[in-house]
């Protein structure tokens, strides 16, 4: 008699933890987090709160000491170096990274519009203005605060 060969069996992958299901899970409202997966959540986004704060600064600090915004590449180095890297998705810390250079840019194009014309924008503007004359020495006294603390107005 032939012996059968044995059949490999698939196993089913496990499902990965990630913000978007659980958002999504949240969001179609057929099952609630539960506790620990609501942990697991605010774990995450702690996380990619704290690698945004440290983008954030990267940039203040580039700005504050060479008067020009920070590189991707530098941001980037400086997001690798931190704790919180190694515990978010790559795709994730892109998104943020991303979405703090597109603040930021929008951020310093209100600024030199309302240098021209002293007066808000009529368009969304992200962060508040502060009215007064702008100068690099009055910039650096303000040190950003509540951009850097909120990141709008």
């Amino acid at each position: 008699m032939a012996r059968k060969k044995a059949v490999k069996v698939l196993r089913k992958q496990k499902k990965r933890e990630t913000m978007q299901r659980f958002t999504q899970k949240q969001n179609i409202g057929r099952a609630c987090l539960t506790a620990k997966e609501f942990r697991l959540l605010q774990r995450m986004s702690h996380s990619s709160k704290a690698l945004r704060n440290v983008g954030l600064y990267t940039i203040k600090k580039s700005y504050l000491n060479h008067n020009k915004m920070a590189t991707v590449k530098e941001v980037d180095t400086a997001m690798q170096a931190d704790l919180n890297y190694s515990g978010i998705q790559s795709n994730s810390v892109q998104a943020i990274r991303r979405a703090l250079f597109t603040e930021v840019k929008s951020f310093f194009k209100a600024l030199e519009q309302w240098k021209k014309n002293q007066k808000p924008s009529q368009g969304v503007l992200s962060f508040r203005i502060i009215p007064v004359q702008l100068t690099n020495e009055l910039l650096k006294s303000i040190k950003f605060q509540k951009w850097m603390i909120t990141g709008i107005g």
